[in-house]
């Protein structure tokens, strides 16, 4: 549940590595409305060794997720009846220098939007490994791999409680945008917020936001969050019903 201040501007605290550029001024958006998403390309099966992979643009923002397991886990002094999940977010060495997130702290946000999802009961003693790669980080990189994470568990015929959808929204000033490019994300004054919904469920998995924020200013951020996932899930869906299957109902590659 969210938790509103009534005092004033609601603030936790967020990871964020890149500090906002002193001379950087929020620009008029061409071309999209700011409560608009950018166009989402989503690709199936694009790493053939794994059990399930998917890839996923947000605009330039480009991910690529794989999923292997589930394999036996190594703790086995641990027994659980439970599997778990892990999640390993990584920027490709060629991607762009400044970064717009830390990779831990991506990886954490990942696993805890994505295990309420997973039916963990059907691997006890197992684990399934997800690996999220970014090409391209153009901004929104957190909800585009919260995404293409979901869609590889998917593709991999891990079951799962409903599909994870997630992006984020940046404020400057009195500016709220949808999906915002890495440019617009280093604006200051800056605030953002990333939200993971399952939509077939209702149910929001992560909700994590940062900056100062007026109680109306959010509760508008959150509902552009979950029309946005809504949309994302339908795309979503639709690419998993597109792709051929096997005998044991798993997309084929």
């Amino acid at each position: 549940a969210m938790a509103h201040n009534k005092q004033g501007p609601v603030r936790l605290p967020f990871a964020r590595t890149t500090p906002a550029s002193s001379d950087a001024e929020p620009k008029p958006r061409v071309g999209r409305a700011l409560n608009a998403l950018r166009p989402v390309y989503i690709k199936l099966g694009t790493v053939s060794q794994a059990a399930g992979s998917a890839y996923v643009e947000f605009g330039k923002t480009k991910v690529l997720c794989s999923v292997y397991g589930p394999r036996e886990s190594a703790k086995k002094d641990q027994f659980s009846e439970n599997g778990r999940l892990t999640c390993d977010f990584k920027y490709a060495d060629f991607s762009a220098e400044q970064h717009s997130v830390e990779e831990r702290e991506v990886s954490a946000r990942m696993l805890s939007s994505l295990s309420s999802a997973v039916r963990l009961e059907k691997f006890p003693k197992a684990v399934v490994d997800i690996n999220a790669l970014v090409l391209e980080d153009d901004g929104d990189v957190t909800g585009a791999a919260i995404t293409c994470g979901a869609l590889a568990l998917a593709h991999a015929g891990v079951e799962m409680v409903d599909l994870v959808a997630a992006c984020g929204v940046t404020c400057v000033g009195p500016q709220i945008s949808l999906d915002a490019t890495q440019q617009e994300e280093r604006c200051p004054p800056h605030g953002s917020v990333t939200l993971a919904l399952m939509p077939a469920l209702n149910e929001v998995t992560q909700f994590a936001y940062d900056g100062a924020w007026e109680k109306d200013v959010i509760e508008e951020a959150t509902e552009l969050c979950l029309d946005a996932t809504r949309q994302l899930h339908k795309l979503m869906r639709a690419s998993l019903l597109s792709q051929p299957t096997t005998d044991n109902g798993r997309a084929s590659q």
